[in-house]
């Protein structure tokens, strides 16, 4: 049996790319933000050689190396990358230096052409463009065709065995993890379960109807997306709202769970996730187009000037939907669950599900992590949720995650404190991606390229 496991799958993160000689690289005089205590180490020197970072300390301590380029930290404040744990469609154009340009030095792509991906990943590696660290999955293994949506990015099983070839088949094409969707059979999704843990890759995804969370906690799925079937199984009567018919707008499956939700069940469920080590990614910020969108005194995504980085269709004006109201008040539910799930203990990843229509790689992840700490997060959590969570997910904390020595060298340079505000992060002065340092003047030429070709 090959032992593929979780730590020792994803070598993307360990290659390092091109190692053409550059400079070596000092932040002087400048506050280190500490995401696993909270808290800042002021006056520090950080030195970069090559990808990796090769000291922290005193500034009166640590010298720079001769010939280093130093930049004068005075007054900022120095911190690791951020995750984007939930993106979708990778290769679009410009997509890979959007999200260097807002300091997101990492993502987790959840759907994706193989090989398409694999060639980007290769050339961000290879520093030929200008990119985030990918891990990826490939096609996403359901047991039906999504309506409305593209059948390309499916793998469609209907049987145990299918299923299990559906794994093979992904892991011999180099996914560095299986996602699967709504659709599954519960046959099929066992057979996942089982072969994955053979092979020793982890399944992520949305909860399939045909089983609970809790029993896709039990079975090793290692995170959840979009709470899906979460708030359901937070109800007092799961089960019999699965199997009730929607008869109206006040009787359906949506309404049951928000006037069913029971804090004991609740607390039993999140019990479950952190007993199996079950990560929840709960992506709040997909309720900004789907609830808010129709609405000019809340959120207004379609005069969201980010968009300019986006080709858009044209757009029909928005109809008001008969369930806006129960849809809002699904939106201030699954808020509030997030925060339970925190205080439990459940661990958390922030994604914002980039490629969703009107999201906008690299800012659409400073919106998710402002709405985290909207639904009642502490700052620092959340600051630990974008940048040392998904280290430790992977496996990774001693290579990804702090500004500390040994670690790859994924920096973001703030000209204010992040842990006052979670806004502050999109104060960015410089970042470092791998080793290369892209000042303000390079991450402003980044978004006047990629704006430049969206609008030829």
């Amino acid at each position: 049996m090959r032992l593929r496991a979780l730590g020792g799958i994803l070598l993307a993160f360990l290659i390092e790319g091109n190692s053409k000689a550059q400079s070596a690289i000092a932040f002087t005089n400048v506050a280190v933000v500490d995401v696993e205590k909270g808290a800042l180490r002021l006056d520090q020197t950080v030195v970069i050689e090559g990808s990796r970072i090769t000291a922290v300390g005193d500034a009166q301590r640590i010298r720079p190396p001769r010939g280093a380029r130093v930049i004068d930290g005075e007054g900022k404040f120095l911190m690791p990358g951020l995750w984007d744990m939930h993106v979708h469609a990778m290769p679009m154009p410009h997509v890979p230096e959007l999200f260097i340009a807002n300091g997101v030095t990492g993502i987790r792509d959840m759907y994706d052409d193989p090989p398409k991906i694999r060639d980007l990943r290769k050339a961000i590696q290879e520093h030929r463009r200008i990119g985030p660290r990918v891990i990826t999955s490939g096609k996403i293994v359901n047991g039906a065709f999504v309506k409305n949506r593209d059948p390309a990015p499916l793998m469609i099983v209907h049987t145990p065995e299918e299923a299990r070839c559906a794994v093979r088949l992904q892991i011999k094409n180099g996914v560095d993890f299986i996602k699967i969707y709504d659709g599954l059979s519960r046959s099929a999704f066992y057979a996942i379960a089982d072969e994955c843990k053979r092979d020793g890759i982890p399944f992520v995804g949305h909860t399939p109807a045909s089983v609970t969370t809790a029993e896709a906690s039990a079975a090793g799925q290692r995170s959840i997306e979009h709470l899906s079937g979460v708030l359901l199984d937070c109800s007092s009567h799961p089960t019999l709202i699965r199997w009730l018919p929607d008869l109206s707008h006040f009787h359906n499956t949506q309404q049951r769970t928000l006037d069913w939700f029971d804090p004991v069940h609740a607390g039993s469920l999140f019990a479950t996730f952190v007993r199996y080590h079950t990560w929840q990614c709960p992506t709040p910020s997909i309720f900004k187009n789907t609830v808010f969108d129709d609405d000019p005194s809340l959120v207004d995504t379609r005069n969201d000037p980010n968009l300019r980085y986006l080709k858009l269709p044209p757009l029909p004006r928005t109809e008001k939907r008969s369930q806006l109201g129960q849809d809002r008040a699904t939106q201030k539910q699954a808020m509030a669950v997030t925060a339970m799930m925190f205080r439990a203990s459940v661990r958390l990843l922030a994604g914002s599900d980039t490629g969703y229509p009107f999201f906008v790689p690299g800012f659409a992840l400073h919106d998710e992590i402002e709405l985290m700490v909207s639904a009642g997060l502490p700052v620092s959590a959340v600051l630990r949720i974008a940048t040392l969570a998904p280290a430790q997910f992977f496996g990774r904390e001693n290579d990804l995650g702090s500004v500390s020595e040994a670690r790859l060298a994924d920096l973001v340079l703030l000209d204010a404190d992040p842990l006052q505000s979670i806004s502050n992060t999109r104060l960015i002065r410089a970042v470092v991606a791998d080793g290369r340092l892209y000042d303000r003047a390079a991450l402003d030429g980044l978004l006047r390229d990629a704006g430049s070709a969206v609008a030829q």
